[in-house]
């Protein structure tokens, strides 16, 4: 039996779904959030003489990130406004995200109904720990990386190391933060490669193509340093505008109690749902990965609340925990169609549903009533298969 393939009848299937996000679901919006920085900035540098010596505009060369110049040279190029060129690379990196999303669903669990079930329920966007959202309804420097990422994913499972590091190399240019938590995930991935087959050589030119990759941001980094900035020290002024700018991104005491135990709903979901797994080589990176992102959580609790550290805080590592959340929607819905449709199964189900579905609970009725609709067909689609294949025994 030959293995599912993505067809083009996918890819319009999946551009059906990117519709669906981009004018219902999540709703495109322009002009909001980080936009009130970020828009300004490609501005002065399409036309340097707008802002004259605004301070906001000084403080461009400390955005380490080929984003905004990148953007102020396809408006240059293409002679197009700033808001049709957002909404043209959004539109491009949402349908990239879920192509590549399919795609790992597919390559995970071999099954199109899978993919297709995970990728529905991707595109009702949840907020996670680190107040990361899995799907953005605008474009920003993450929104951009991350189809980059996801594709490295996929590259990995695949077994093409040197496009994966090519591709989080690639990322790492727009968005260092997510770039990162992706390189440190698959680098635990390629360190247990390394000591399972005794041979460092895919890890070193791996390293190598993400070094050169990755090399014109690092430059720009060590160009431009922050003035009076350490990589130990973290100020005491500095973490106190954290708490109030960006508490949620990077100290865990700003979670509340309930944001905390759905988050623990949801990773004791994912590994119930870990009954059906995919092959080991492939469940066997999910898990490392997943290993990874809790170490990284570890190091973010002791070195942003416990010993402050200038860099680690810097990296907000629990950001990281959004990456977990694709492959817990992954598995969730090869388990909804894996498990049978006995009465024990309906009831595990259940329970596995109420687990991955927590974190939805402060999302809205919108986001529930989609949910509900995607559950109930997929529960009517597995009765119609199962007395379809009981007729053929009557």
């Amino acid at each position: 039996m030959s293995k599912p393939a993505f067809r083009p009848a996918d890819a319009v299937g999946v551009l059906i779904l990117a519709t669906a996000s981009i004018i219902g679901i999540n709703q495109y919006a322009y002009g909001i959030y980080n936009h009130c920085i970020t828009i300004p900035f490609i501005k002065s540098l399409v036309n340097p003489a707008l802002y004259g010596n605004d301070y906001l505009i000084a403080e461009i060369k400390y955005f380490y990130s080929l984003f905004l110049p990148g953007c102020s040279a396809l408006i240059v190029l293409l002679k197009s406004s700033l808001p049709v060129t957002f909404f043209i690379l959004y539109s491009i990196s949402l349908y990239s995200t879920l192509v590549a999303f399919f795609l790992i669903a597919l390559k995970l669990f071999e099954k199109k109904e899978v993919a297709y079930f995970s990728t529905m329920l991707l595109i009702f966007s949840l907020t996670t720990l680190g107040q990361e959202k899995t799907v953005e309804n605008i474009l920003m420097e993450r929104t951009f990386a991350l189809p980059f990422l996801l594709f490295s994913f996929y590259a990995f499972f695949t077994r093409h190391f040197n496009t994966a590091a090519l591709l989080a190399g690639i990322a790492f240019l727009f968005h260092p933060l997510s770039a990162s938590y992706v390189m440190a995930m698959l680098l635990a991935c390629m360190l247990y490669r390394v000591v399972k087959e005794k041979s460092s050589r895919n890890f070193l030119i791996g390293i190598g193509i993400v070094a050169l990759v990755a090399s014109p941001l690092i430059i720009m980094k060590i160009k431009n340093p922050v003035p009076g900035f350490s990589l130990i020290h973290a100020n005491k002024d500095w973490i106190e505008l954290l708490r109030i700018r960006s508490s949620h991104h990077v100290f865990p005491t700003a979670w509340s109690i309930a944001e905390i135990l759905k988050s623990v709903a949801l990773i004791t979901g994912f590994i119930a749902a870990w009954k059906y797994k995919p092959q080991p080589d492939y469940h066997r990176i999910v898990k490392i990965s997943f290993f990874t992102m809790l170490l990284l959580f570890c190091i973010g609790t002791v070195f942003t609340e416990l010993i402050p550290v200038s860099i680690v805080i810097q990296f907000q590592l629990f950001r990281s925990f959004k990456f977990l959340v694709y492959f817990a929607i992954i598995y969730y819905a090869n388990f909804i169609f894996t498990e049978p449709n006995t009465l024990p199964g309906s009831v595990s189900k259940l329970l596995l549903t109420a687990l991955i579905a927590a974190p939805y609970w402060h999302e809205g009725s919108a986001v529930f009533a989609g949910l509900l609709l995607l559950m109930l067909s997929t529960a009517f689609g597995l009765w119609m298969v199962e007395k379809s294949e009981s007729r053929k025994y009557l």
